[in-house]
């Protein structure tokens, strides 16, 4: 085994700190502060080497595209420049609807409409200033006005039958895939959690209940799927597992 030996010193390296005789062991005491330039002037500058030529032959420039045939025509291949047969030119779209008369009496048929301003400030519904004017008596507020809260459930139970469709014909294989979709899909509302949980909310037969109410007032697109009804009419819920 190797003997290790403790290093001798001598009094002055006692005495002196260990940072001083770190520095005298590698000749850092030797070292001298380097003179600072007066301006730049002084400081000899390197010349910069000149960028070497590409000696690499650059690859060849592809020819531009040729230009596109002749919108008006199209030439069969091989054949004679007389056979080019022409495009048939597309139809023009039909005049936009002019909105004129009674708004009660205009019949929406999809078609483009156009509001006829200059007829509308000669009835005095578009003052010179460009507000409108007279349309408040021309289309008085109804006296029969829909109750809020039969809004807000026509709103959500149409959506949420539409979400039971979606798992009944296996579009949606879970429940909780309906309430995240229609939460951070299209903005349902989140108190509700939901589309099928608004349903297990309610309950399944007064939701049915109310559907069948609505159906009779609104239309048949209020009406409950026969899985639904079932459910309700067996008093069980939703599959969640």
């Amino acid at each position: 085994m190797t003997e290790h030996r403790p290093i001798k010193t001598s009094k002055d390296d006692e005495s002196s700190s260990l940072l001083e005789r770190a520095s005298g062991a590698f000749g850092l005491n030797n070292l001298g502060a380097a003179p600072m330039p007066t301006s730049f002037d002084d400081v000899p500058m390197k010349r910069a080497r000149p960028l070497r030529k590409n000696t690499v032959e650059s690859a060849p420039v592809a020819p531009p595209p040729a230009s596109p045939p002749d919108p008006e025509t199209i030439s069969i291949e091989g054949s004679a420049p007389e056979a080019s047969l022409p495009i048939p030119a597309r139809p023009a779209a039909p005049p936009p609807a002019v909105i004129e008369g009674n708004a009660n009496a205009i019949a929406l048929s999809g078609e483009p409409i156009e509001v006829d301003f200059a007829r509308l400030r000669e009835r005095g519904y578009i003052d010179p200033s460009g507000q409108a004017s007279g349309l408040a008596e021309e289309f008085p507020v109804s006296d029969r006005q829909p109750d809020v809260e039969e809004v807000k459930r026509r709103l959500l139970y149409v959506q949420a039958l539409e979400t039971v469709r979606c798992l009944e014909e296996n579009v949606l294989t879970h429940p909780a895939d309906g309430d995240l979709g229609a939460v951070l899909g299209w903005g349902f509302p989140t108190w509700t959690g939901g589309t099928v949980s608004l349903i297990e909310t309610v309950g399944l037969a007064s939701f049915v209940e109310e559907c069948d109410r609505m159906a009779e007032a609104y239309g048949d697109r209020f009406l409950p799927p026969e899985g639904l009804r079932a459910k309700a009419q067996a008093g069980e819920g939703f599959d969640w597992s």
